[in-house]
């Protein structure tokens, strides 16, 4: 099995957006500068979609998701 891919989400210091995961619709709010991660696991769909609105962005993963604060401390997992 394929190891989970890692993403790391990061706002700009003048931008703080929330970034939402779908199609849960768990959302997260970061602050100026602050960041997150997201493992993805093993896909068998190679494509994921990011929709960028007022305010965030959307991410539309192909399948499990587990979210981690800036620490590295697990928050959620979502099932699609």
């Amino acid at each position: 099995m394929n190891p989970p891919l890692r993403i790391k989400i990061a706002a700009d210091r003048d931008a703080p957006f929330t970034v939402m995961f779908e199609p849960l619709g768990m959302s997260y709010d970061l602050g100026p500068g602050e960041h997150m991660f997201a493992e993805v696991a093993a896909m068998e769909i190679a494509e994921m979609e990011i929709v960028h609105w007022r305010g965030g962005v959307s991410i539309h993963p192909p399948g499990t998701v587990r979210t981690f604060n800036a620490s590295g401390e697990f928050l959620d997992e979502l099932h699609n």
